[in-house]
């Protein structure tokens, strides 16, 4: 009957890295039954679903069939919009993920209609399974990135902290694009030349101590990746403290790794933080035990420097 499923959505990284809840659960669910799968997110860096059961020659090799809330079954091939922007957004951000059990729920109890799988609903209650709410975390053992843990170590022979530092263009929060990374993260490295700096991209520099990943890359003589969200997320687990904006690999660095360390990770986000924390005041970032210090920027801060300044040297 059908051999393929394809997971697919229009948006980006953070909508790939959330939705690997409903990808794994389809997958493992589904696998005795020799389908394909595949994921289609043509503006994602890549599909963030490699080490739950999508190859990388699977991702956007399928041309989605149109922006459906619907699941659709086209010959062989079952099309799943997974765009977590289909959930209430006045009720959504993306830590508070549980809104997302009754739409995935939904999708899956349509296929269980038109197929034979039987697939279980997402149950979310078992803790031992879906941590960080509904979060399901890197195989970082898939993607072999032992050489960063081997280059971080012999760092902190000559430096005291590492620090990373998230300085790439968003795409959805765009407020955060105001942003002097040059800037900021030439005067940091200038003020403590006892910390290691990395960052996402190249940031031109005379300063020894400020690096890029494809810096780390050419250094290590491994060829460069196409994209580094998963290397950055591995990253951050190695890093004493990470400066992160809301954006997709932002997100991934929200991990079991970092998520019970406190003081390790500086978000920064260009609104309030979620829809839900109005009335009780307590951030998902709290509820979901993420254990990460919020930052709210905006054009009007004078304290932005010295909120970094404070963090890293905390």
């Amino acid at each position: 009957m059908f051999k393929h499923i394809c997971f697919y959505h229009y948006h980006v990284n953070g909508d790939c890295w959330s939705t690997r809840l409903i990808v794994q659960h389809i997958i493992e669910n589904t696998k005795h039954f020799n389908l394909e799968y595949y994921y289609t997110a043509e503006r994602s860096i890549n599909s963030h679903c490699e080490d739950i059961g999508i190859p990388s020659n699977h991702f956007n090799i399928i041309g989605p069939p149109g922006d459906n809330k619907d699941n659709l079954y086209i010959n062989d091939t079952i099309f799943i919009n997974v765009w977590v922007g289909f959930c209430d957004l006045s009720t959504f951000c993306v830590f508070c993920l549980k809104i997302l059990d009754k739409r995935y729920n939904d999708l899956i109890s349509d296929i269980n209609n038109h197929t034979h799988y039987n697939i279980p609903l997402i149950d979310t209650t078992i803790k031992e399974k879906y941590t960080m709410s509904n979060i399901i975390p890197f195989n970082y053992d898939f993607y072999k990135f032992d050489f960063l843990k081997t280059y971080i170590e012999s760092k902190r022979q000559t430096y005291k902290k590492v620090i990373l530092l998230m300085n790439v263009f968003v795409t959805t929060k765009i407020l955060l694009n105001n942003i002097n990374h040059n800037e900021y993260i030439n005067f940091i490295s200038s003020k403590y030349p006892d910390y290691l700096f990395i960052t996402f991209i190249k940031v031109n520099t005379n300063n020894t101590n400020l690096l890029s990943i494809s810096d780390i890359f050419n250094e290590m003589n491994i060829p460069n990746p196409n994209s580094y969200g998963i290397q950055y997320s591995f990253l951050s687990t190695l890093c004493d403290k990470n400066i992160l904006l809301n954006t997709g690999p932002g997100l991934f660095c929200f991990n079991n790794e970092n998520r019970f360390s406190k003081n390790k990770i500086l978000f920064i986000d260009s609104d309030d933080y979620c829809p839900q924390c109005s009335q009780s005041q307590v951030l998902c970032l709290d509820k979901c035990e993420l254990h990460a210090n919020y930052y709210k920027y905006n054009m009007n801060n004078t304290d932005f420097l010295h909120t970094v300044q404070n963090f890293i040297t905390l």
